[in-house]
């Protein structure tokens, strides 16, 4: 991260990451389990209480479906908020998931009594142009510290199977990589959250 740094020549900030602030993820869960003659070798996932960025996405594939886990810091984001952001999403993929053929515009990203709770509670940055583009102006709970705190808090919602299944199939039809599929949508939400077009 370093020499990334070093070479695009970009400024660090105590309260910024240096690249970005919102990060996404998506893979499938693999289950390593080895049995030998006298022992058993299985992954054991090491828990972690620091986050790397403001917010982070992964989207998990499993047998049930596809887990959404939120890690956010706790020094600019309430467990509430990251709650009905979650729940944004989660009603956004499963509307795709209900009627794919919609236009974009017909598909609610926020209930009347969210959309008024944002907008009257959320404190709006303004977008901050930098080495790297224009950062994605967030809403947060708390205004942004002079140094950030990586203390982490973490939130989890499930995509029902059947809806995870129209996916997949639109990502089959339409030779998409999921990855790219999940982060449009979820894109798609920040973009209507921040009232950003563009974004890094």
């Amino acid at each position: 991260l370093d020499d990334i740094v070093h070479s695009l020549g970009l400024t660090r900030r105590a309260n910024h990451h240096p690249l970005f602030d919102i990060a996404f993820g998506y893979h499938r869960r693999h289950i390593l389990r080895i049995d030998l003659t006298e022992c058993t070798v299985a992954r054991i996932k090491l828990p972690s209480r620091i986050s790397k960025f403001d917010l982070l996405l992964e989207a998990i594939e499993d047998d049930d479906g596809l887990l959404l886990r939120f890690e956010y810091m706790q020094t600019i984001f309430r467990g509430d908020y990251i709650e009905r952001l979650a729940g944004h999403l989660l009603r956004l993929l499963s509307q795709i998931g209900e009627d794919p053929h919609r236009c974009i515009e017909d598909y609610r990203l926020l209930s009347a009594a969210d959309e008024k709770r944002h907008n009257a509670d959320a404190k709006v940055p303004q977008p901050v142009r930098d080495e790297t583009g224009i950062r994605l102006a967030l809403p947060t709970d708390f205004i942004r510290p002079k140094v950030l705190s990586p203390k982490r808090q973490t939130e989890r919602t499930q995509l029902h199977r059947t809806h995870w299944q129209t996916l997949q199939q639109i990502a089959v039809q339409g030779e998409f990589r999921m990855y790219t599929i999940l982060l449009s949508i979820y894109s798609l939400l920040l973009s209507r959250l921040s009232g950003q077009d563009d974004f890094t």
